[in-house]
């Protein structure tokens, strides 16, 4: 039952697309339409673009100079065509010569002084943050010499005073060594 459902709706798709096929057209739809194309011309005209579009290629990458440079090596050095190596030779000594492998020579020169110029940028970058991280530093003390120094143009400050600065006016809280050494200058150059 179901093949001979599948079977009747096929049939009838079929037989529906031979109307639209039978169909006639329009005369006003018949001059829109471009003129048909034997499809031996189409697959004609597709060969020579083809064609066309590998002469060129021959052309862009050599081969054409490569035959040329073959025939004439061949004219000029060997009059036998049945020596086998004839063409290995010459390939093997043409790929020398060729632009290809000079301009292989000029990308490796090229790529080492890459490599150089990246060793030497890196170490740029490292002398850099090294830089980078000094101002940050000088900056942030230079801060904190200006928060603890009172005045704005103090360069001297005496360490008990730093330590009244950063701890408070408790004696009894300052150990013996900074209550002993209160009268030691510290001064801004050494600080920042």
């Amino acid at each position: 039952l179901a093949q001979a459902i599948l079977g009747s709706r096929s049939a009838a798709q079929n037989s529906s697309s031979q109307r639209l096929h039978d169909m006639p057209l329009r005369p006003v739809d018949a001059e829109r339409l471009p003129p048909m194309i034997p499809g031996a011309d189409v697959a004609e005209a597709q060969r020579l673009d083809d064609l066309k579009q590998f002469r060129k290629y021959l052309v862009d990458t050599g081969g054409v100079k490569a035959l040329m440079k073959l025939f004439q090596h061949t004219a000029q050095n060997e009059m036998r065509l049945d020596n086998p190596t004839l063409l290995k030779d010459f390939l093997g000594k043409y790929q020398e010569e060729s632009f290809e492998s000079s301009e292989e020579v000029t990308l490796w020169r090229d790529n080492e002084e890459f490599r150089k110029q990246n060793g030497e940028l890196e170490e740029q970058v490292k002398r850099l943050e090294v830089e980078m991280d000094e101002a940050q530093r000088f900056r942030l003390s230079s801060q904190l010499w200006a928060a603890i120094a009172p005045g704005a143009g103090a360069v001297e400050l005496s360490l008990g005073a730093l330590y009244t600065r950063l701890c408070g006016d408790d004696t009894e809280a300052c150990p013996d060594a900074i209550s002993e050494a209160s009268e030691v200058v510290v001064s801004k150059e050494p600080f920042c």
